[in-house]
């Protein structure tokens, strides 16, 4: 449940947040990357305020989701196994 809830916190309240400020889609949605302009025009939409949301809020969680989604899926299969 805690994976599912910091996903849902991810996709449903930060990077909508993020995309809201910024105008841009956030790095996380893009599905074929970002080149260096594309970057420099996201940080540029969010200004201070935004790249603080970004970097107290959003790193953290995406930081901490791979860790929970791994505990999540070997508990799973060492349940099943």
């Amino acid at each position: 449940m805690l994976a599912a809830s910091v996903y849902f916190a991810l996709v449903r309240i930060t990077l909508v947040h993020l995309e809201f400020v910024s105008g841009q889609t956030p790095f996380d949605m893009r599905s074929f990357g970002y080149d260096p302009a594309d970057a420099a025009e996201l940080l540029g939409g969010l200004g201070m305020d935004g790249r603080k949301y970004y970097l107290t809020l959003q790193i953290p969680l995406d930081t901490l989701y791979p860790s929970l989604l791994a505990l999540t899926l070997s508990s799973t299969i060492c349940w099943f196994g």
